[in-house]
């Protein structure tokens, strides 16, 4: 028997909620787990508009997602209320991996772009004797890759200069955003957020690398960068 939700229970209301501003744009059949041979789950590829959250802390997870395009950050607050936007994911990115246990969520995921995400659920028996396959073959490359990348965004933006770390950002969204368009450029408090600074100190940075030329703005949230250049700065290789 698989454990279903009762549609009248408040983790269902808000999870129902959340996912409201979610646009389906197609179904495919593909990763998931079974709750049966015969009838795998269809993991639903949505849109999601930049700005809306995809989900939030303490909901309950049933699904995985991995990012088809755009991009996707995911946040977590300290016990003093003080905001760390963790990561950022873009195409082939997998996120909301708190499902494979189905507990609750420990963070928040916000889309920084328009993207399109595929929903995975996961479904599992109860009882002891149930057969679950805990990794689809073409998922499990998509979580070592997904831990990988964490580190090294770790590593990056959490050592050396304030400059070096907003550098370090804007090369990770570099790598993120398709070749020759504008990156995706995070507001001065996001920015700080991130990599561990003031809004004023990111302010100054961002302002001093557009002087330099680095960085050119391009619309409200916007920039095109120059790569070579900053991966000359930073040593990060392309």
């Amino acid at each position: 028997m698989t454990e279903v939700l009762s549609k009248a229970s408040p983790a269902h209301a808000r999870a129902h909620r959340d996912m409201a501003h979610l646009r389906p744009v197609g179904v495919t059949m593909g990763v998931g787990f079974q709750d049966h041979p015969a009838r795998p789950p269809a993991p639903h590829v949505v849109q999601v508009k930049a700005g809306q959250r995809v989900y939030q802390t303490h909901g309950l997870a049933t699904c995985c997602y991995i990012v088809h395009s755009g991009i996707v950050r995911l946040e977590k607050y300290s016990a003093e209320g003080e905001r760390c936007i963790a990561h950022l994911l873009g195409p082939g990115g997998v996120f909301g991996l708190d499902a494979l246990q189905q507990v609750f969520r420990d963070t928040d995921a916000w889309a920084c772009t328009d993207v399109v995400i595929q929903k995975i659920p996961v479904l599992r028996h109860l009882g002891p004797s149930a057969a679950v396959d805990p990794f689809h073959p073409d998922l499990t490359p998509r979580l070592l890759r997904h831990f990988h990348e964490a580190l090294e965004w770790t590593a990056q933006i959490t050592r050396g200069t304030a400059r070096r770390r907003v550098v370090c950002l804007l090369l990770r969204l570099h790598a993120l955003s398709v070749t020759g368009q504008a990156i995706w450029l995070p507001s001065r408090q996001e920015i700080a957020d991130m990599v561990g600074i003031t809004h004023v100190t990111a302010s100054r940075i961002i302002a001093q690398l557009c002087r330099e030329k680095a960085v050119t703005r391009v619309g409200t949230h916007g920039a095109m960068v120059d790569d070579v250049r900053l991966r000359a700065e930073t040593g990060v290789p392309g």
